[in-house]
């Protein structure tokens, strides 16, 4: 446990949520071939106060599973004590909590690649909307909203990345973000409509993108998107 301890950084994550603590059991549906931890507990936490956003107190119970593939697959989290129902950005088959879009989480996790930093990025500012939601009643608070679930909600995300309104276009940039080459493509009409090539157009945002979390993974996040279906505003 010590090497794990060392690589998931358990110390600083239990000063942090002292309530979480390594609780092995092969026989939980959920632990996998490959998986290398399994963490279940309260997470508890007072934030807000800062741009507009109401201090709230939250303690929700949790159970994460890290994939020995860890930082390169995020962990997998799932709620423990029925606060946070299916019907909010859970995904449907598996009732694991949908924290956000893939290459947003995956920003986060590269910024810190540790459970610390994966937990207080990405998990406690969810959990904050999630408590201000069940609180007022309403999403939010302003500004900082959860993203749709589903298609919608990647759409959404990729589009203000890459600055573009439309299912086609994103989905063009991603393809060509995520390529291998990039030279040769540059000079192409940009997609977007704007009658100027590619490089004096959207290039920077597509690049920007792909240095934040790398080729692969925005070809993974094109790879996703191409699978999904339009969504119905969308031609």
């Amino acid at each position: 446990m010590t090497d794990l301890a060392a690589k998931y950084g358990l110390p600083a994550l239990h000063e942090l949520f002292p309530g979480l603590v390594c609780q092995p059991d092969p026989d939980d549906v959920h632990f996998v071939a490959g998986d290398d931890l399994r963490l279940v507990g309260n997470v508890f936490f007072t934030s807000g106060g800062t741009e507009g956003r109401p201090i709230l107190e939250c303690n929700y119970g949790l159970k994460i599973i890290v994939s020995r593939a860890f930082p390169n697959a995020l962990p997998r989290i799932y709620s423990t004590d029925g606060q946070i129902q299916k019907g909010y950005h859970t995904f449907p088959s598996s009732a694991e909590l949908c924290l956000g879009a893939p290459l947003e989480l995956r920003e986060i996790l590269l910024q810190d690649p540790t459970l610390p930093g994966y937990v207080t990025g990405a998990l406690v500012p969810y959990l904050y909307r999630h408590r201000y939601t069940v609180e007022r009643e309403t999403e939010g608070p302003p500004g900082w909203e959860d993203l749709a679930h589903g298609t919608p909600g990647l759409l959404q995300y990729y589009n203000d990345k890459l600055g573009v309104s439309d299912y086609g276009a994103c989905l063009v940039l991603l393809r060509q973000a995520g390529q291998r080459q990039q030279k040769k493509g540059r000079r192409v009409p940009c997609i977007c409509g704007s009658g100027k090539m590619l490089y004096k157009c959207h290039y920077e945002r597509m690049l920007n993108l792909r240095r934040s979390v790398g080729r692969e993974a925005v070809w993974n996040a094109y790879l996703h998107l191409r699978k999904s279906k339009a969504p119905p505003s969308e031609p």
